[in-house]
């Protein structure tokens, strides 16, 4: 009589049987490879080698260990006709989109040059070591700034000069308020960075879920959630608000190039929706409200963008 044991398929380099099932040796865990193959932490599974193989622990920001190279590589490779961007930024090519809700006026056509838009909102962290060269003033001491834990978390209760400040220490500005769209929904015609599906807290950092004002209680670090848009945009609905360098004003009904907000006007655009929002329709893409520049809010923050020249072939 041949053993039950001997029947069953042998388990693979660096597992063992449990139970009648193969798992993980003790020190090695599964690797995140279609098969589960076991490796020690540190390694992923080669599939050009058929090896655990050693991969970068720590790959550069916007970048993820690639298995099959043992190197890291680009999180969203650049699209066709990208530009060229600086570490940390999304290209967006040039394109045509409608703005605002397809089927409410005053959607319109809007066609925009290529540009680079922060991948992450700006962080508590980054947004320090602006103020320590002296050319950014501190925010309010809020829900993030100088709160131990929260260097990841994104700057808030910054008015609109002093987001515009940091971005151009750092030889960028902000969006404007079409190109934060576009950014955001891209060129079909969503609803949310995500598509059409309603708001959840796997999506987004709001309020929505627990239904009571304010009830997220803060913010999160930012890209805890899966890029929320068609370019891999972390943080486009919920979290903080962010500022655009758009004043505003009255969207226009008729087509337009590189529009740049009204001429004249109090207030600026702020684009997004935050973390303490209850309403779906509050953290939509296409949403628009008018806030005063010079105030600091707890749950409005920023991020910025670039006009390079050099597009990706």
């Amino acid at each position: 009589m041949v053993d039950d044991e001997e029947c069953r398929t042998p388990c693979r380099a660096n597992e063992t049987r449990f139970l009648g099932d193969c798992t993980c040796a003790e020190g090695f865990t599964a690797s995140e490879d279609t098969r589960g193959h076991c490796c020690r932490p540190g390694q992923l599974w080669s599939i050009g080698r058929s090896v655990c193989a050693g991969v970068p622990s720590l790959c550069p920001a916007g970048t993820i260990a690639d298995a099959a190279s043992e190197s890291c590589r680009l999180e969203h490779p650049p699209l066709p006709g990208a530009p060229a961007c600086p570490r940390g930024m999304a290209g967006i090519p040039a394109t045509t989109f409608t703005m605002g809700p397809a089927d409410q006026a005053p959607a319109h056509a809007v066609s925009l040059s290529a540009y680079c838009i922060d991948i992450d909102e700006v962080t508590v962290n980054q947004y320090a070591g602006c103020v320590g060269a002296h050319a950014c003033s501190p925010p309010n001491r809020g829900a993030n700034w100088e709160v131990p834990g929260r260097a990841d978390f994104p700057v808030d209760d910054v008015d609109w000069q002093q987001a515009s400040q940091f971005c151009a220490w750092r030889d960028v500005r902000l969006p404007t308020e079409a190109e934060w769209e576009l950014a955001a929904r891209g060129t079909d015609g969503r609803t949310y960075p995500w598509g059409n599906e309603p708001p959840n807290d796997a999506r987004l950092r709001w309020s929505g879920s627990c239904a009571r004002p304010m009830c997220a209680g803060t913010s999160s670090p930012v890209g805890t959630h899966a890029p929320s848009s068609p370019y891999g945009l972390h943080d486009m609905a919920g979290n903080v608000w962010e500022w655009t360098s758009d004043r505003w004003g009255a969207l226009a009904a008729v087509a337009a190039r590189d529009p740049r907000g009204a001429a004249s006007g109090d207030s600026r655009v702020i684009r997004g929706g935050g973390w303490h929002e209850l309403q779906p329709a509050r953290v939509a893409a296409t949403t628009r409200v008018a806030h005063n520049p010079a105030d600091r809010h707890y749950a409005i923050g920023f991020r910025c963008a670039t006009s390079p020249s050099r597009p990706h072939d």
